[in-house]
C-alpha cells in the first residue's frame, strides 16, 4: 500500500477473499504482499529520497513481524513460492544493511519453517562414506556470477568429497553446456522454490554453498531453511544475507575494510586476491574512437547498471564537465528507456545545454562490443558506494584505467583492491572528493599511456587466484572434518533445523 503497488484492504476482508475451503490461504498472496510492503525503487532522484525509502522499508519490516507471526503464517498455503521475493535493491542505497537484512532474515526463516516444516524434520537414516557438498546457483551461465565462481567448482572437485553443482532456472548457454560436460555431478533443477528445497533436502547434503543469495529470487526462501548442517554464502551479491541459517560468508580480504566483521551476521571467511581464479576474456584489439563512430575528444566511461549510479555520483559528473570543455561522459546502462531518461535528467539538471550534450547514453552492449568501447575510451570512472567488479576486470583487460576510491563497504571497494594489488593504487585511487580532479589530471596522453602500459604488464597477476582456491579448499575440508556429522556420518539422525 505504501508503494502504491497494492491498495490497502482490511485484514478480515483479505482473509475472506484468499481463504481456501480447507482454511489455508491461496498462493501467491504472501508474495504479492511482500512486494507491496517492501518494494524499493531502482533509482533515486536525490539522497533524501533514499532516506524516505529506507524509513518506509524499516517500518514495513516491523509491520511484517507484527502482522504475520507464526500462527497467521500457518494459515497460508504451504508453499515456499509465496516467499519468492528479493530485497536485492536495498544494498544499492549505500548504507549499512546488517540490521535490516537480519530483521528480514529472521522473519523469512520463521516463514519458511512454518510453511514447510517437513523440510526441517530429522533427515533419513544416517549414511556413511564421503561427504556430500552442493554448490547451488541460479547463474551457471555466461554472466558475472558464473565467470566469478566457475573456478570454485574445479577447486572443490579436488577434495575427496561427492560434489554436486546444482544449476537452477531455465537459462542455458555455451557456458552451461561446458560445465555439464566437464562436471560429473552437474544437476539441473527446474521449478520454483519448493522444488529446489525438496531436492536439496532429499539429497542429504553435508554442506551447501550459495555463491549469490539475493540474485536469484527463488533461492532466498530456500537458503532461509536449514537444509544442510553447514551452509555458506558468498559475495555474488556482496551484502550480508541476514539469514540465521547461513553460517559463514565468503569474501575477499583485500576488499574488506578493517571493521568488516561488523557488516556481516555470518562468520567471515576472507580469501586473498579477488577470491577466485578468474578466466578473463580475450583482450580486444585496441579500437579508436573513429572506429566506433565516436567524436575524437576525451571520453570517460561509466559502464554500470542504473541502480548502481547513486545520486552522490552526480556531483562528480558535473565537476568533470566543468573542468574540461570538450570531455564526453559515456554511460552504458542496463534498464528501460524511461529509466535512462530519468537518470539523464537527474545528471544534467542545472547544466548548460552545451554541457548536457556531452552526456551520452549507449544502449546495452554484449561483452565483446563493450570491451571494444572500453579499449577506445580514455578512462573509466568508478561509481561511489558500489564499485565495478566484473566491469572493472573487463576494463583492465581492455587496458582501460579505472579511477576509483575506497568505499565504506566491500561492495564499494572492489576496484580499489584490484588496482592496489597491481601497484596502481597511488595513481588511480583517491578520496571521493578528488575523483574528478584526479581523472582530469590523468587525461594528458603521456601519463595515461604509462598507466595503460602498467595495466598490460600486471593484470595477469590479478586474475591468478590459485592462493584463494587453495584457502577455499582448506576451509571447506576443515569445516567438514570439524562438523559433528562427520563422525563417519554414522552418529545418529541429523536434525538440520
Amino acid at each position: 500500500a505504501r508503494t502504491g503497488v497494492l491498495a490497502p484492504c482490511p485484514e478480515a476482508i483479505v482473509d475472506v477473499i484468499r481463504r481456501r475451503s480447507d482454511g489455508s490461504v491461496r498462493a501467491p498472496s504472501m508474495r504479492v504482499e511482500l512486494a507491496a510492503r517492501l518494494a524499493l525503487p531502482r533509482s533515486y532522484g536525490a539522497t533524501r529520497d533514499i532516506d524516505a525509502a529506507r524509513a518506509n522499508y524499516t517500518q514495513a519490516i516491523d509491520e511484517l513481524h507484527n502482522d504475520w507471526p507464526a500462527a497467521r503464517l500457518a494459515r497460508l498455503e504451504p508453499s515456499l513460492q509465496q516467499l519468492s521475493w528479493s530485497n536485492f535493491l536495498l544494498a544499492y542505497q549505500g548504507r549499512d544493511d546488517r540490521a535490516l537484512q537480519s530483521r528480514y532474515g529472521d522473519w523469512l526463516a520463521l516463514a519458511a519453517r512454518t510453511l514447510r516444516p517437513e523440510l526441517c524434520n530429522p533427515l533419513a537414516a544416517p549414511r556413511s562414506g564421503r561427504a556430500r557438498v552442493g554448490i547451488v546457483s541460479g547463474h551457471w551461465y555466461g554472466c558475472t556470477a558464473g565467470w566469478y565462481f566457475e573456478s570454485w567448482i574445479d577447486a572443490l572437485a579436488e577434495l575427496p568429497i561427492d560434489l554436486e553443482v546444482v544449476a537452477l532456472g531455465a537459462v542455458d548457454d555455451g557456458f552451461t553446456e561446458a560445465l555439464r560436460r566437464r562436471i560429473p555431478g552437474f544437476v539441473k533443477v527446474q521449478g520454483g522454490a519448493d522444488a529446489i528445497a525438496e531436492y536439496l533436502h532429499a539429497r542429504q547434503f553435508d554442506m551447501l554453498i550459495y555463491p549469490e543469495i539475493g540474485m536469484y529470487t527463488d533461492l532466498l526462501p530456500v537458503a532461509a531453511l536449514r537444509l544442510a548442517p553447514i551452509q555458506w554464502a558468498a559475495w555474488g551479491h556482496p551484502v550480508t544475507t541476514g539469514l540465521p541459517s547461513i553460517d559463514c560468508y565468503i569474501t575477499c580480504a583485500e576488499m574488506e575494510p578493517g571493521n568488516a566483521s561488523a557488516h556481516y551476521r555470518e562468520a567471515m571467511l576472507a580469501l586473498p586476491g579477488i577470491g577466485t581464479h578468474y578466466r578473463p576474456p580475450s583482450a580486444p584489439a585496441r579500437a579508436t574512437k573513429d572506429d566506433l563512430g565516436l567524436p575524437d575528444v576525451p571520453a570517460i566511461l561509466i559502464p554500470q547498471s542504473i541502480f548502481k549510479i547513486h545520486p552522490d555520483n552526480d556531483v562528480l559528473y558535473r565537476q568533470l564537465l566543468d573542468l574540461h570543455p570538450t570531455l564526453r561522459l559515456m554511460f552504458v546502462v542496463v534498464g528501460q528507456e524511461s529509466e535512462s531518461t530519468r537518470l539523464r535528467n537527474r545528471i544534467t539538471h542545472g547544466l548548460s545545454a552545451q554541457a548536457a550534450r556531452r552526456v551520452t547514453f549507449l544502449p546495452f552492449l554484449p561483452r565483446p562490443a563493450l570491451l571494444r568501447v572500453m579499449s577506445a575510451c580514455d578512462l573509466m570512472l568508478d561509481t561511489l558506494h558500489w564499485s565495478g567488479g566484473n566491469t572493472s576486470l573487463d576494463a583492465l583487460r581492455a587496458g582501460l584505467p579505472v579511477v576509483t576510491s575506497w568505499g565504506q563497504f566491500m561492495r564499494g571497494r572492489q576496484s580499489a583492491a584490484m588496482l592496489d594489488r597491481i601497484g596502481l593504487g597511488s595513481q588511480l585511487i583517491c578520496a571521493p572528493d578528488r575523483l574528478a580532479a584526479q581523472a582530469i589530471e590523468l587525461l594528458p596522453g603521456d601519463r595515461l599511456a604509462q598507466v595503460r602500459q602498467r595495466i598490460h604488464g600486471q593484470s595477469d597477476s590479478l586474475f591468478d587466484g590459485r592462493p584463494a582456491l587453495a584457502m577455499l579448499r582448506e576451509a571447506v575440508w576443515a569445516a567438514l572434518q570439524q562438523s559433528e556429522v562427520r563422525n563417519g556420518l554414522t552418529s545418529g539422525s541429523r536434525n538440520v533445523c
